[in-house]
């Protein structure tokens, strides 16, 4: 974890937002600075984000929060007002990067994804345009990691210590299993799709509480948390539709042609923008195996009975109203 990352979770502390790995995370390392009289926040006065901070951490750890020594202010900017937020406060010192080092971040630009491979065994393939955390040793009861876009796990079974996925809402709770999650900022839904195994997947508020009973999926089974209707529901999966990313392969079951193409902007790096708004937002059964972009859109542009063209600067428009009939495409 970088000190930034650090700082964005401080404020969602403060905001109480973070979901429970995240409230662990940001409690530890207050608990371990404190522990070594290190001083990580104090109480700014009236400052009321700060203040926030500085009781919850203080109720949640039972400690009093040492004088500052050396402090440093940061600012966030937001709505283009640049936000003076004055409530964390940083010592720099070997004792503090360390707890940092124990944190590892890796993230993928558009167009790009990786192979990670844990010291405990298990296997993760990140996707375009998206970011995983997790602790460089698994020293605590469980597994934790924190997924930003979509990845692929092969996960190492071990009974007594469970791997866990946290998204904004979802919690996807395994023993040893594969399984595919997808959860990009800005999706309308978040995907859990199981290859093999058995997972347990949990839905929460922005105050941590579990909203519903979990969810249990065997192999060939999905959830799927639908932000805007709040719908959490299990559906027959295609782990190997949703996982085929991994091996070059772009594949869509039943997918809306907006989430299509959004897919499509990320692996190929390219802008892509509708011209008007769309009425229909129909479903889309399709696949491309190492194809060109023009290849894709051709092929998307043919089932949905839109066209595009470039702008200047290389940005994709798609032109038209998709899908005036109102079947579902499908292309095999």
């Amino acid at each position: 974890m970088e000190k930034e990352e650090f700082f964005e979770l401080a404020k969602k502390y403060a905001e109480n937002r973070c979901n429970e790995h995240e409230r662990r995370l940001f409690e530890r390392v207050y608990k371990r600075l404190a522990a070594a009289n290190r001083p990580v926040l104090e109480a700014p006065g009236k400052n009321e984000v700060g203040q926030r901070i500085y009781n919850r951490v203080k109720e949640a750890t039972g400690r009093t929060i040492p004088r500052k020594t050396q402090l440093l202010k940061w600012y966030y900017a937001a709505a283009g007002v640049v936000l003076l937020m004055a409530c964390l406060y940083v010592v720099y010192t070997p004792g503090f990067n360390s707890l940092f080092d124990k944190q590892v971040t890796h993230r993928t630009g558009a167009g790009e994804r990786v192979k990670i491979v844990l010291n405990e065994g298990s296997v993760i393939y990140l996707n375009a345009l998206s970011t995983i955390s997790y602790p460089r040793n698994f020293d605590g009861d469980t597994r934790p990691v924190i997924l930003q876009g979509e990845a692929f796990f092969e996960v190492t079974k071990n009974p007594s210590k469970p791997f866990i996925v946290h998204t904004a809402n979802v919690e996807t709770r395994v023993l040893g299993t594969e399984f595919n999650v997808s959860a990009y900022p800005g999706d309308q839904i978040t995907t859990v799709n199981v290859e093999s195994g058995a997972v347990q997947v949990n839905l929460y508020d922005s105050s941590h509480q579990v909203t519903r009973s979990p969810l249990f999926l065997a192999p060939g089974e999905a959830a799927v948390y639908d932000h805007s209707s709040a719908r959490f529901s299990k559906h027959p999966g295609e782990a190997m539709v949703s996982g085929a990313w991994r091996h070059g392969m772009l594949a869509f079951q039943n997918e809306p042609f907006s989430r299509v193409l959004g897919t499509v902007s990320r692996w190929y790096d390219q802008s892509i923008t509708f011209e008007e708004p769309q009425g229909i937002d129909c479903a889309i059964t399709i696949s491309f195996d190492q194809m060109d972009i023009e290849e894709v859109l051709d092929d998307l542009a043919l089932i949905t009975g839109v066209t595009y063209e470039r702008a200047p600067g290389g940005d994709i428009k798609i032109l038209g109203q998709a899908c005036q009939d109102k079947y579902i495409h499908e292309i095999k």
